[in-house]
């Protein structure tokens, strides 16, 4: 039923495209437990601006374990200040299901732990820990590191502004130069705006 959404809302394979359609495919598939058609009508319903359903799907699906769902739920929190709520998420992402020291070693514990941390998230987590939460200025230049060699642009731009102003680092203005260009290159706005403030 998912597939069927799609074709429904993007109009292909002949088919006219239908918003009510592909709605209706996608919360059949959801209302059987699929949570990525979960998924689907948090973004269809965020399109349409109908916010309260789509935030009602979007943490279904994150309950379901579907990890783009899980890491807008992580976003959502942050973008709240409710830092130890996103960490929670990034931990359950994880599959660190229960934090018996608290949520606010998740980074440290996804550093020190050999997990494979997805890159959605290594740049919240360098955020989080930029607000003393989760192991402070340190681990938030380690995140910011990771999710720039990940290819995170906004990884690339942060560690860029980490060398810019030495903050956790030695103040290296050719490093930063090289992030704030490896960044634009990976269509940064801001680091292209920074470049050329600084051309």
């Amino acid at each position: 039923m998912v597939y069927l959404g799609m074709i429904y809302e993007f109009g292909m394979n002949g088919v006219v495209q239908s918003e009510e359609m592909a709605l209706r495919c996608y919360r059949a598939a959801a209302e059987h437990g699929n949570g990525w058609a979960m998924y689907e009508l948090y973004l269809c319903y965020t399109e349409i601006d109908q916010y309260e359903e789509a935030q009602k799907w979007c943490m279904k699906a994150a309950h379901y374990k579907y990890e783009d769902a899980m890491c807008d739920v992580a976003r959502q929190r942050f973008r709240k200040d409710d830092y130890i709520g996103a960490l929670h998420w990034i931990g359950r992402l994880h599959g660190i299901t229960e934090v018996l020291e608290g949520e606010e070693n998740v980074p440290r514990i996804l550093r020190d732990g050999g997990y494979i941390v997805k890159p959605c998230v290594m740049n919240l987590l360098a955020l989080i820990c930029s607000y003393g939460v989760g192991g402070g200025r340190a681990d938030m230049f380690f995140w910011f590191r990771e999710a720039a060699r990940a290819g995170d642009h906004w990884g690339m731009y942060n560690l860029a502004q980490c060398y810019e102003e030495g903050d956790s680092v030695v103040r290296d203005f050719d490093t930063a130069i090289y992030w704030y260009k490896k960044s634009a290159q990976h269509g940064n706005e801001e680091a292209k705006k920074w470049l050329k403030k600084h051309s």
